[in-house]
């Protein structure tokens, strides 16, 4: 156990200049709420790209604030401009949102540790730190990156992973001579209380970045896919199976000339926008608690080589009360799994899966809000990760 609160940095690059990602704005608060929660003095550093247009970036970094302001931790967040084409420290070049410029430089010289979300900190900011830890959340995509491009990681003291297989034996993704350690998606509970039962009709749902994996990595000479539109593809026909309503949140544009849309709605889908659906946090929220269930489809980099991924977002559904069945990627060797959390390897699988949830849904909904107590709650997913750092 901790002697006392750690001062810890978050530092993300990804969330100011995505307003309408209520999603990913919700997965930034799980971390920061969550270790305020157990005591901690963290402050969230937001590492945000400059568009080029100051008036553009000033909007939305006052916008992040805000988002930030509505759950209470406004003064834990700093914004700072952050330029790919400059090597120095962010805070000796770019503009500070959330404090003064010497109240920014107090809080990151103080802190005992830092913990960079997916490599956004730079050389210049780490070496601010004692001590330096990575969180990767894209295993197997990661590593590959790191076999074909040079990445730091052997430069972080300590290197976190959703993969809760990776290093693992009969897990192919390369550990690059490096450790890894697993800590799973975490759920700050307060937020995500167990919802009564969804209206009559409710789909099953879940929300993606529908992308076409036209960068698909290397491992071992083998070619993995890493497109949320064939994870999604191989199991069109759900809807007309399982004969229930099914919504995905993807951007597929009325012009977009794939034909995934039509492909899609011919099956049984109804496509709605991300960006109105879940364009805040409690939009996504709202989107969650209407929803029967969850279908996840990895990516199928994270199935293939078995990494043991999953989803920060079926993590929510989980503790919401919503069971969510999903595409196995190993993640059973570590959680368990058939109540509230049920997992598949191929279509009749995923039909059967529907099926009992459909007979007992409402033992696996008590089911799924179990999991999320015992294996995603951020107060002990948090505690376990900030012990490591002392």
């Amino acid at each position: 156990m901790t002697r006392r609160p750690l001062r810890i940095v978050l530092a993300a690059d990804t969330v100011a200049n995505y307003p309408e990602g209520g999603g990913h704005q919700s997965w930034a608060l799980q971390y920061l709420l969550g270790l305020l929660d157990l005591g901690h003095e963290a402050t969230w550093l937001e590492l945000m790209w400059s568009t080029g247009d100051p008036a553009s970036d000033q909007a939305n970094a006052m916008r992040f604030l805000d988002l930030m302001a509505r759950h209470g931790a406004r003064d834990r967040c700093l914004v700072v401009i952050k330029d790919e084409n400059r090597e120095e420290h962010p805070l000796e070049y770019g503009e500070v949102f959330g404090a003064s410029l010497g109240a920014a430089w107090r809080t990151l010289q103080s802190a005992d540790v830092l913990w960079d979300l997916a490599l956004s900190a730079p050389a210049s900011l780490r070496q601010t730190f004692p001590v330096t830890v990575l969180l990767d959340g894209d295993p197997g995509h990661l590593q590959a990156a790191a076999l074909a491009h040079p990445l730091p990681l052997a430069e972080y003291d300590i290197r976190f992973t959703v993969g809760a297989n990776v290093g693992r034996p009969g897990c192919p993704v390369p550990n690059l001579g490096l450790s890894w350690v697993y800590a799973p998606p975490c759920v700050h509970l307060p937020m995500w209380p167990r919802l009564p039962s969804p209206p009559e009709g409710a789909p099953i749902s879940s929300i993606t970045h529908w992308n076409w994996g036209e960068q698909d990595p290397t491992i071992d000479g083998r070619l993995v896919s890493t497109s949320k539109r064939l994870a999604h593809l191989r199991y069109v026909g759900l809807p007309m199976s399982v004969r229930r309503k099914f919504s995905l949140g993807a951007h597929l544009h009325e012009s977009d000339t794939s034909g995934d849309r039509e492909i899609l709605e011919n099956h049984g889908w109804t496509i709605t926008d991300p960006w109105l659906v879940a364009a805040s946090p409690e939009d996504y929220a709202a989107f969650i608690a209407s929803s029967w269930a969850e279908l996840s489809c990895p990516k199928p980099i994270y199935t293939e080589l078995r990494t043991g991924w999953f989803s920060d977002r079926s993590a929510v559904y989980l503790a919401t009360g919503r069971p969510v069945v999903m595409e196995d990627t190993g993640v059973g060797d570590h959680v368990p799994t058939g109540d509230g959390l049920v997992l598949f390897r191929d279509f009749p699988e995923a039909v059967d899966a529907f099926g009992r949830l459909h007979a007992e849904w409402d033992r696996h909904a008590t089911a799924a809000r179990e999991l999320a107590e015992l294996h995603f709650n951020a107060r002990t997913v948090l505690a376990g990760m900030v012990d490591r750092c002392t």
